[in-house]
């Protein structure tokens, strides 16, 4: 277990107080931060846990623990591989320091702002555990396991939502993250405003995103139906209920002509393209009717005969 602190700094909090409403998002941000990162470098070989010990005044710093734990199981791969688990300790040297690494190397924050959402022009990697990049000129070096946490798009997400959170309250100037014995006037690491544009994750190349379209033939019920333009129809196929534009044109005019009326419980048999893209860690799925083939009515009658 490792103790560090996390300050705000700015007119609202110069009291040495702050509105919980404000302080709870940051925090569980960060939480959700630490947990993203541990599983990129430990996998489910450990888990994490992000909990808060004290207030001291002076701005408003929270004094906070981070517990990396062992899964029962692997303990004997933790004795026999120390080097393959980042332990807790390690984890925060790695996000608002540099590493272990001897030789200045950057931290994970400290890379971002260097970054400012660009990529490096050269990425070479190093015998000593240590990864050179280089940008408009300049060169810094990060730890192995800076640039696993870089790459990875949960880590990268909730580094963006723990930024963003953290400043969102009016008169956040200032976030800082410091070892709990640290120097308060030379904290580890400190945020501004400023940093927040170089957390944000960048949107995926061509070449990350992944793409599929299915075609196929469904009965769907009606859950709600739309008729403005530009709205999205409500269907459940059974199993799952969701949403889809109605691209049939003509079944649309035979609606606004009130050649055909719906009613609850009605039944569309209709052709259906499903696309799905894949961007990042992001799934998203379109779905469109392309041809209502055939509308059965909800109120139907039993046949004796």
């Amino acid at each position: 277990m490792t103790t560090f602190r996390i300050g705000f700094d700015g007119p609202s909090v110069d009291n040495g107080e702050i509105d919980v409403a404000d302080l709870a998002p940051s925090l569980l941000a960060l939480g959700e931060f630490f947990e993203a990162a541990n599983r990129a470098l430990n996998n489910d070989r450990a888990d994490v846990k992000l909990k808060i010990r004290a207030t001291e005044k002076g701005s408003f710093v929270a004094l906070l623990s981070l517990d990396v734990s062992y899964i029962s199981d692997i303990l004997d791969f933790v004795a026999a591989h120390p080097d393959r688990v980042t332990a807790a300790n390690q984890l925060l040297d790695l996000i608002i320091k540099g590493g272990t690494v001897v030789g200045g190397t950057v931290g994970f924050f400290k890379a971002l702002k260097w970054l400012n959402g660009k990529k490096p022009e050269q990425v070479t990697r190093n015998d000593d555990g240590t990864t050179t990049l280089t940008k408009d000129g300049t060169t810094i070096v990060v730890d192995q396991r800076t640039i696993v946490l870089l790459e990875d798009y949960p880590t990268r997400e909730a580094t963006e939502k723990f930024v963003k959170t953290s400043f969102k309250p009016q008169g956040i100037q200032k976030v800082i993250l410091d070892e709990a014995n640290g120097s308060k006037d030379e904290p580890d690491l400190t945020l501004t405003k400023a940093d927040v544009s170089s957390a944000i994750v960048p949107e995926p190349t061509k070449d990350e995103i992944t793409e599929t379209t299915v075609e196929r033939e469904a009965l769907l019920k009606i859950v709600s139906a739309q008729f403005e333009e530009g709205y999205l129809w409500r269907f459940t196929d059974g199993t799952n209920t969701f949403t889809a534009s109605m691209e049939d044109a003509d079944f649309v005019k035979r609606l606004d002509n009130s050649e055909v009326v719906l009613s609850k419980n009605d039944t569309l048999r209709c052709a259906i393209v499903e696309k799905q893209q894949l961007a990042g860690s992001h799934l998203k799925t379109e779905t469109t009717i392309t041809e209502v083939k055939e509308h059965i009515s909800g109120a139907r009658q039993l046949r004796l005969f």
